[in-house]
């Protein structure tokens, strides 16, 4: 059995989001020299709101490293549980990232 790697997720994930939210903004944001920075950033708007989600991508055994954390910390104390405009997460798959954005947007899937 093949490894999932994270650049597979990632692009998962982006082809996901797109189909369900196509004029959502999609980007690919860390790279190998930004560490910790998360790997994407989802922008939409929903109900008058703009809300953005930022995604550390692994796989199923992959670990969030230390920086990493700091880095979701930090957009987590800027953006507070009230607020809810804004919020970090780590995924494994779409339909993780996809379950957030509705939870956010307040809408479901059919």
């Amino acid at each position: 059995m093949s490894k999932k790697l994270e650049s597979n997720i990632t692009r998962k994930i982006a082809v996901a989001v797109k189909e369900r939210w196509p004029i959502a903004y999609v980007r690919k944001i860390s790279d190998r020299f930004q560490r910790g920075i998360p790997d994407l950033l989802i922008a939409w708007a929903a109900g008058g709101r703009l809300l953005f989600l930022a995604v550390e991508v692994k796989t199923e055994d992959g670990r969030v490293k230390p920086i990493q954390k700091v880095e979701g910390d930090e957009i987590s104390r800027l953006t507070g549980p009230s607020n809810g405009a804004g919020q970090w997460m780590v995924a494994t798959n779409k339909d993780e990232v996809l379950s957030k954005m509705e939870e956010m947007s307040g809408e479901t899937l059919n």
